[in-house]
């Protein structure tokens, strides 16, 4: 994959997340002290679940798909979980809560992960990963509190929203683009990781939900535990891997988003 694209990318998910993360107000972190135990917990399946199932599969993989793929395991949950939560029905204000304390780890806890799995297989230096990861989580965060702070992210939030998500168009093709024809020509490696990813998802559902008190929590735990930033993975594996380390993150992605509409079927029949 050519540097300038790799680039590109990193600003542009670095855009996008600014534009995402004017929606958090770090205030809301208060929210968590009286159910403090079960956003640990929460944290625990959105970091952990996923990396054995990653890790047990390692054979299967090249050692560049498998770091890739454990980057997306070990990957916080995605900005989004706020809007779906709220689009479900569940508790936004928890979504939100879980979201910013997970960006707010991940450039510690995420790189931790992956040199923990990966380290007999590959060399990758943590100041590596963490430095990508601050550029495309913490400094977009900060930048947005700062955009609170002078009260413009409400209209600069809802002046962009179309921009916002012709930007993550222009991310899905340029991340897909460049690796569609290995994809195309490993089907079989595609059916690997797809597999994997459905063995992590499918006991994690009801894992999650019933950890909820009421189906309004339930619904809320599910999104957040499923709905990893998969982008945010594949953008990072190519920052110190070669492109063929994208491959877990985008199938893994794609996955993930055909599991959210499952959910989001189930969650309007269930209300």
């Amino acid at each position: 994959m050519p540097l300038w694209i790799i680039k590109v990318n990193t600003y542009v998910l670095m855009l996008m997340m600014f534009l995402s993360c004017l929606r958090i107000d770090i205030k809301e972190l208060k929210q968590a002290g009286k159910d403090w135990w079960r956003y640990l917990v929460i944290l625990l399946f959105v970091f952990c679940w996923a990396v054995p199932f990653a890790w047990f599969a390692r054979d299967l993989f090249d050692k560049e798909i498998f770091v890739g793929f454990m980057i997306a395991a070990a990957a916080p949950c995605g900005v989004s979980v706020i809007f779906l939560a709220d689009l479900l029905r569940g508790d936004p204000t928890k979504a939100l809560v879980s979201t910013t304390l997970a960006h707010l780890l991940s450039p510690f806890v995420t790189p931790l992960i992956v040199l923990a799995t990966t380290s007999q297989v590959i060399d990758i230096q943590f100041m590596d990963l963490f430095l990508v990861i601050v550029k495309l989580v913490i400094v977009p965060f900060i930048l947005a509190q700062i955009v609170r702070q002078f009260s413009w992210h409400k209209v600069l939030y809802e002046k962009t929203q179309g921009f916002n998500t012709c930007l993550l168009g222009f991310m899905n093709w340029s991340l897909i683009s460049p690796i569609s024809a290995m994809m195309i020509a490993s089907p079989i490696l595609d059916f690997k990781i797809s597999a994997v990813a459905v063995a992590s998802l499918v006991p994690l559902v009801p894992i999650v939900y019933f950890f909820g008190r009421d189906k309004k929590e339930g619904t809320t735990w599910t999104i957040i535990g499923v709905y990893k930033n998969t982008t945010l993975a594949a953008v990072a594996a190519a920052s110190i891997l070669p492109p063929t380390a994208m491959i877990a993150p985008v199938v893994y992605g794609i996955i993930m988003t055909v599991g959210v509409v499952g959910i989001e079927v189930w969650g309007k029949k269930k209300y």
